[in-house]
């Protein structure tokens, strides 16, 4: 299927961490990196009930291109730099990313 360049998709990526602040800083430090890939950030909104976990949205025009980010050994060696303990992705547009990684967004009704 080829994705028009003008649709706008939402990833949210779910991160379990050992300490939110270390990993803020390095997700930061990545937004020039994910740029070559086409992503741009969007908010990241922290659980209230572990201030460990996050919910992470990314917005790109070309999804097949923003995939390629999160298989580069940049992104791997981030992560791990990062403590990424656990990673969940949801795509608003409920289509595959990385092959099981990911997980369809439900409205609440």
């Amino acid at each position: 299927m080829k994705y028009r360049q003008h649709f706008l998709h939402h990833l949210f990526i779910r991160v379990q961490v050992p300490d939110f602040g270390a990993w803020y800083r390095e997700h930061k430090r990545q937004s020039r990196a994910r740029a070559k890939y086409g992503l741009s950030d969007g908010p990241v909104y922290r659980e209230l009930e572990n201030p460990n976990a996050a919910m992470v949205q990314l917005n790109t025009n070309d999804l097949p291109k923003a995939i390629q980010w999160f298989r580069t050994a940049e992104f791997r060696e981030a992560m791990l730099r990062a403590g990424v303990q656990e990673r969940e992705f949801y795509d608003t547009a409920s289509r595959e990313i990385l092959n099981g990684n990911h997980r369809r967004a439900v409205r609440a009704k």
